[in-house]
């Protein structure tokens, strides 16, 4: 990229061809002549100077000639200094745009008395600070679209966090709710336990009684069948005995009678197991809709234990919790003993502490007299302490005075120099617009030799 770098510069010196192709990079077309001699083309190198406050500061022609307009009121001869203002805006410009290209030693002869050293100098130094703020620029760039997509990103997910927020929160109140139709399940589950144990036991009762009233009615059954079968051999018996022997009525009536008395007490007490049989069927029908109901009972206990097993395993969560706690728990608890133990590790010190101080407490006893020699030695330092001190109190004193005429008399040089310093400065600028118009002026005088300057 360069001839060469010189180790006094932080920028690498280009040649005459590299500086025209940079600059024609950047649409500003200078001649290898002009940078040969610049001092003959001092109008193309301030137009060349326009075009890099424009590139690299982002200043144009018209921004820097808005002074002029706002400045010229003040004159008492405007017509003088049409062109000074701009030009000074122009050298302020340049001059900021060569220290940040780390030009320090730009001055306004640079601009109206060129060399062509220090040109390509000050040419080179601009060229790369173009390309290192071009380079930059795109670093820039980049990060500014990374800054967007990450501030994209933080909004979809703080977006996406509110919302996850809302349905936790929708998520908790329908886990209250659940908690309490669960609540109202267990009631509800525990009152059908309760039921179906009341039922299951008289349904056992039932079934006991119902084979007790079938048992008996079987034997009621079999005895009408036996009093049914005997009647019907008294009767056959009665047709035999009629037709061999003669009898007397009375006694067959009787016999008949009691047979008949027999046979209606079999059929009352038949009659009476048929009606508690009834009842028993209807206690069986009472019991049908029982088990319906239990059927019923059993799908909501299903349901319920459906509830019950989402509990559970809430459950084991609150255990695994509790589980944490309690090795919380035996943690705090080893921390508590090793606590105790430094304790006593602790008390055992403090007896050794105390033992320590009954010793030097002795040998305070025993010091004690070398304590008062020393006391009085100290007493005596103490008299040349103060008198040492009161001198130093009164050096102190001169010197604050000499400090405070110090710092009056660094301020006083500091707005002198600051006074020169502007001073210096209006006499460059003065000192340039009229080296400029003498310029023209002997310009002038070598065509029209009558002109006078004033």
């Amino acid at each position: 990229m360069a001839d060469g770098a010189d180790v006094a510069y932080s920028f690498p010196m280009l040649n005459s061809k590299k500086i025209v192709g940079y600059l024609g990079d950047l649409n500003i077309h200078v001649s290898e002549q002009m940078l040969a001699s610049p001092k003959d083309h001092v109008p193309q190198l301030t137009m060349l100077f326009e075009r890099l406050v424009e590139t690299t500061l982002g200043v144009t022609k018209e921004e820097m000639s808005q002074p002029v307009f706002a400045g010229l009121g003040c004159l008492t001869y405007p017509e003088l200094h049409d062109e000074s203002i701009a030009f000074l805006a122009l050298f302020r410009n340049v001059c900021r745009m060569m220290r940040i290209s780390r030009i320090e030693d730009f001055a306004l002869k640079d601009m109206s008395d060129p060399n062509q050293k220090r040109l390509r100098r000050q040419l080179s130094a601009v060229i790369n600070f173009v390309r290192f703020k071009e380079g930059k620029e795109h670093l820039y760039l980049d990060a500014m679209a990374k800054k967007q997509r990450l501030a994209a990103a933080v909004a979809a997910a703080q977006q996406r966090n509110n919302k996850l927020q809302e349905e936790h929160e929708d998520i908790q109140d329908r886990m209250a709710e659940k908690n309490k139709a669960i609540e109202a399940v267990n009631a509800k589950h525990e009152a059908a336990k309760q039921k179906t144990v009341e039922l299951t036991k008289s349904v056992g009762t039932a079934r006991e009684e119902l084979a007790r009233v079938k048992k008996d009615n079987n034997d009621i059954k079999d005895r009408v069948a036996t009093a049914q079968a005997t009647l019907n051999r008294a009767e056959l018996e009665k047709k035999n005995l009629q037709a061999q022997v003669v009898s007397s009525p009375k006694r067959i009536l009787r016999e008949v009678s009691d047979l008949q008395q027999s046979l209606e007490q079999e059929l009352s007490e038949m009659e009476a197991e048929t009606r508690k049989t009834q009842s028993f069927k209807h206690s069986v029908v009472v019991m049908n809709k029982a088990r319906r109901e239990l059927a019923k009972a059993t799908a909501n206990i299903e349901e319920a234990a459906t509830e019950l097993s989402k509990q559970e395993s809430a459950m084991r969560e609150v255990k695994n919790t509790q589980y944490k706690i309690h090795e919380k728990r035996n943690e705090f608890a080893t921390r508590s003993s090793e606590k105790a133990e430094l304790q006593r590790k602790l008390v055992r010190f403090d007896e050794k502490l105390a033992h320590l101080r009954k010793q030097a407490a002795f040998k305070t006893e025993a010091m004690a007299g070398e304590m008062e020699a020393i006391r009085a030695a100290i007493a005596e330092n103490e008299a040349h302490y103060n008198e040492a001190h009161a001198r130093m109190e009164e050096s102190q004193a001169v010197l604050d005075q000499y400090r405070q005429d110090k710092e009056n008399v660094e301020e006083e040089i500091a707005k002198n120099v600051s006074d020169t310093k502007e001073l210096l400065t209006q006499i460059g600028g003065i000192t340039g617009a009229y080296a400029r118009r003498l310029q023209a002026a002997m310009r002038d005088g070598e065509h029209h030799p009558s002109t006078v300057l004033t």
